[in-house]
């Protein structure tokens, strides 16, 4: 069996991120092989580094810890069959009762189900989750933490109705989950129904009229933002169907293939990706990036680095490769994205555009490796109107 890292670094489970580091850095100092000569210090330095590099990612650390409790309830059921217990002596017949279903099967049943949903969607195997969330639901339909989760899994899977609909049924069981009144929130755009206090009869608070006052200033300031990043596209277009069509000496010298390109046609194109990323967050079309886009390859607490970062680095070299990979993982993944395809869409929409209005001796070199600049820059658009539509 493989060590627990917190053993390795001498920690609790319950561990800050903090004291994580800083245990670390202390066991780092030493073992580090140039300063330990043990024999075994090499060996325990890796130790130390495989666990910290687990435990100080918050995924990462989330997934192995659902794995933990799902080894450690293991071991212990393969003890309890292992030990014989005495035979009790029969005792007399009990009338039969009105227990649910729920009881008769054992909540530790359905603990252990959803706990195996949480660790096949933390490795992205999403199609197992929602499997063993529909498992645990037969088994007892009123448990708000695996609509929760099938939110969850609707969500990555780009299926916002579907989504909702948990959220909904999710907070009819337990209206007093933050967590999920945030998720309802963010999704739909509206403050959560919560009820006006316990046995109502399931009325519910207006939205005050300081939400609504806090609801049109968050609209107008999105509508202004909309207009400045169409702004921005338009004037990037424009500039470039008026831009200088000579070509840069160093692009002709280091990429000949981009035949006709200059520093003020990729400068435009940067700022028309930018400004589409923007536009289409603030509009409501692209769902939060690290929702949607910024998933790790195969889940496994053991990659490095994220999955969209490749993609992004790829782009660079040919935006319609990456396309295809991307998509043909995020099928395997089950974790299909309509916001992803919609920035996708946009980028052939202004690689047609720019392709029309430049110098028609580019047309070819525009089409063919556009997307290398206005993929990566509508991306950048994307996550920085997400933060900025977060703060609104």
């Amino acid at each position: 069996m493989p060590k627990n890292y917190y053993e390795v670094l001498g920690l609790a489970s319950t561990a800050t991120p903090e004291e994580i580091k800083r245990r670390y850095r202390e066991l780092a100092r030493r073992y580090h092989p140039d300063i330990n000569r043990n024999a075994d210090a090499s060996d325990r330095f890796k130790e130390i580094n495989e666990a910290y590099r687990t435990l100080s990612h918050a995924g990462r650390r989330a997934t192995y810890d659902l794995e933990l409790r799902y080894t450690a309830r293991k071991i212990a059921e393969q003890a309890q069959q292992k030990t014989p217990s005495p035979q009790p002596k029969p005792a007399p017949q009990q009338p039969p009762t009105n227990r649910p279903h729920s009881q008769s099967v054992g909540e530790e049943t359905i603990e252990q189900i959803v706990l195996q949903a949480q660790i096949a969607y933390s490795r992205g195997r999403l199609l197992q989750a929602a499997g063993l969330c529909r498992q645990a639901l037969r088994l007892h339909r009123r448990n708000a933490a695996v609509y929760e989760l099938l939110a969850d899994i609707y969500r990555a899977q780009g299926k916002t109705d579907e989504a909702i609909a948990m959220l909904s049924y999710a907070l009819q069981l337990n209206p007093s989950s933050p967590s999920v009144s945030a998720k309802f929130s963010r999704m739909t755009g509206h403050r959560s129904p919560i009820r006006s206090r316990p046995g109502s009869g399931g009325s519910f608070h207006s939205p005050s009229r300081s939400v609504f006052d806090r609801t049109s200033v968050r609209w107008v300031g999105r509508a202004f933002t909309i207009v400045i990043c169409m702004f921005i596209v338009i004037i990037s277009l424009l500039a470039a169907n008026r831009a200088p069509t000579t070509p840069s000496e160093w692009i002709a010298d280091t990429l000949p293939w981009l035949i006709g390109w200059n520093g003020w046609l990729v400068l435009c194109l940067s700022a028309s990706g930018l400004a589409s990323g923007a536009l289409l967050t603030f509009a409501g079309w692209l769902a939060p990036i690290k929702e949607t886009f910024w998933f790790t390859a195969g889940g496994s607490k053991k990659t490095g680095v994220p999955f969209a970062a490749l993609i992004l680095a790829a782009s660079l070299i040919f935006f319609y490769g990456a396309a295809l990979v991307y998509f043909i993982a995020s099928v395997m993944q089950e974790a299909y994205s309509r916001s992803v395809a919609l920035t996708m869409s946009a980028v052939l929409i202004l690689i047609v555009l720019f392709a029309l209005i430049y110098s028609p001796g580019s047309q070819v070199s525009l089409i063919l490796f556009g997307g290398n600049i206005l993929f990566p820059s509508l991306i950048m658009g994307w996550a920085l109107g997400d933060g900025v539509r977060g703060a609104l």
